[in-house]
């Protein structure tokens, strides 16, 4: 393929990603964060920090994209959720069914030791919507949130050493947010307080809670990583991402702490590869994210909080650190067909004193199972396909603060598919 052609195939995904994921919303299961990243890594349970297989590698580690063939890969993941939610004696199912998630990643050889590249991702999220309002019973009050994070990663990769390489990769991150329906919490806002209003529906209610539409923001963070060949048949990889700092959204400066920041957590990732047979080897995975350190993520939840919403000791989600474990196998059948299989458990962050404010989102689920292929084309090119099944969960309040029992279960499918030029 000419140079031309690899530039305006590369521009063209670009443009079509970046207009796509602009629009969307998104849902994770993995707590904030996707269950894995393209269909190769979402096939074998979302792990590859010391085995890469694609440019988005440089997700779980970017020392692993000098390993990586240049190219470009185009795809696509499909989440069906089913989130139902229950509060006091009003219960309804989500009616936001269906989320896609794009993804693009390109990588180049500036020497057979050095690679650059770039890859363009919705890093995690939730989408919900009720059409009946769960806090006050409403039928014509909806209840919605929509959260989307997308992250441009250009990344270095150098291997300095011939067993050893190193990767550096701004985290330059956009985001959405978008909540409808939180009128019931409006007794928490610094606005109402000082309006005399509560209890009961405040008379000065505050304008910067609910029903907003999108607002945005931006920020950046770093990761870096490590990947080693320590032994004959085994390989390691090690990241860490930096907690990536927001601007303030200014429409839910009354929601979220410190006058309207959702900062992302930090993630500490290491992975291990190992080469069972010539053509099989087994990928195990741990990741750690932490939510405490983020006072959106972290703090405690309404009724909780010793501040208002909006406070930096106000109201967050009151997420717990999360610890994620994958286990992937990745058989080379042939030359043209590689088949993988996997799952990933995270036990559920959100402990159940902060379900009232979590009911809307539900990203509470555990346990994943994934399978997928990969099929070489004549010409080199690539069709990668995945499946992945999120069993069912369920958490209950038997008696929370404000709102009664709560209770919000949740199950998943998902789709994922790939094409790489090579």
């Amino acid at each position: 393929m000419t140079k031309r052609a690899w530039q305006i195939r590369g521009l063209s995904g670009a443009l079509l990603l970046a207009m796509l994921l602009v629009a969307l919303p998104a849902s994770a299961t993995n707590g904030f964060l996707l269950f894995g990243y393209g269909a190769r890594s979402v096939g074998m349970g979302g792990g590859g920090a010391a085995l890469p297989q694609d440019g988005l590698v440089v997700v779980n580690n970017p020392a692993g994209l000098v390993e990586v063939a240049d190219g470009f890969d185009l795809g696509l993941m499909v989440f069906n959720p089913r989130v139902r939610s229950t509060v006091g004696t009003n219960s309804w199912s989500s009616s936001e069914k269906f989320f896609p998630m794009p993804d693009f990643s390109f990588v180049r050889h500036i020497t057979p030791d050095l690679a650059w590249g770039v890859a363009l991702y919705g890093s995690g999220g939730f989408g919900s919507r009720f059409k009946d309002n769960l806090f006050t019973g409403d039928p014509d009050d909806d209840v919605a949130i929509h959260i989307l994070n997308t992250v441009v990663a250009p990344t270095l990769s150098w291997r300095f050493h011939p067993k050893h390489s190193i990767g550096f990769t701004p985290l330059l991150t956009y985001q959405q947010l978008s909540l409808r329906g939180l009128n019931a919490f409006q007794c928490f806002t610094p606005t109402a307080q000082a309006g005399g209003g509560c209890p009961g529906v405040p008379n000065t209610p505050s304008t910067q809670l609910t029903n907003n539409g999108f607002d945005e923001s931006f920020g950046v963070g770093f990761r870096l990583g490590w990947l080693g060949q320590v032994l004959p048949r085994m390989t390691l990889g090690v990241a860490y991402s930096t907690k990536v700092k927001m601007e303030r959204f200014p429409h839910y400066a009354e929601l979220l702490p410190e006058q309207g920041r959702l900062d992302l957590p930090a993630i500490m990732n290491v992975g291990a590869a190992f080469d069972m047979t010539p053509k099989t080897k087994l990928s195990p995975d741990w990741m750690k994210v932490m939510y405490e350190d983020t006072n959106a993520f972290g703090n405690p939840g309404v009724g909780l909080a010793t501040g208002l919403l909006g406070a930096d000791d106000g109201p967050g989600f009151g997420w717990n650190n999360q610890h994620i474990f994958k286990l992937g196998v990745v058989h080379e059948r042939s030359d043209r067909w590689t088949w993988r299989a996997g799952a990933n458990y995270g036990k559920n962050q959100i402990p159940a004193r902060s379900l009232p404010l979590n009911t809307i989102s539900g990203p509470i689920a555990e346990k994943h199972l994934m399978a997928g292929f990969t099929y070489t084309r004549k010409s080199g090119d690539e069709i990668t396909l995945a499946f992945v099944h999120v069993l069912r969960n369920s958490q209950t309040l038997p008696a929370g603060p404000l709102v009664g029992a709560v209770r919000v279960t949740a199950k998943q499918d998902a789709i994922a598919f790939s094409y790489s030029w090579r």
